[in-house]
């Protein structure tokens, strides 16, 4: 679905605004909790350092990150196809805020490496998540 062409009963707009004014003090937040040397994908590199270590397996930072984010996508499909009841507007604020940094974060990552590592399309994750997004707080009775 189109986000843009959503019809929701709130103004859509204003909806993905103040999503996104969210989720900027979220990432500035994290960004001094997590940027070590001025360097803002660190605690990617020591988690696919970690990885290595417990595993014998080589997965570099972009791919870290992209498993961390699908603990969240993981958790709005399930908000999206009603597999869950715990449906609340902080709830998807920080689910969906958070999906879309490690979304920002990947697309620095991938941006910084060789064309085409990262398989999928990182546009159109963001723009389903817009729209999901647009759904559930329409869904939500205010």
């Amino acid at each position: 679905m189109d986000y843009k062409a959503y019809k929701p009963k709130f103004d859509a707009a204003q909806l993905l605004a103040q999503l996104d004014e969210h989720r900027k003090k979220v990432l500035e937040k994290k960004a001094l909790e997590y940027t070590t040397n001025g360097d803002r994908i660190w605690s990617f590199k020591q988690g696919a350092r970690f990885y290595f270590e417990l595993t014998g397996k080589m997965m570099p930072p972009e791919d870290y990150c992209v498993a961390l984010l699908t603990k969240h996508l993981a958790c709005i499909d399930d908000m999206i196809c009603g597999r869950t009841t715990n449906i609340s507007r902080e709830r998807i604020f920080e689910k969906f805020g958070d999906a879309l940094n490690y979304l920002e974060l990947l697309k620095m990552m991938c941006s910084k490496i060789i064309a085409n590592h990262c398989s999928f399309s990182l546009v159109a994750l963001d723009e389903k998540l817009k729209s999901d997004y647009l759904v559930l707080m329409d869904r939500l009775e205010w």
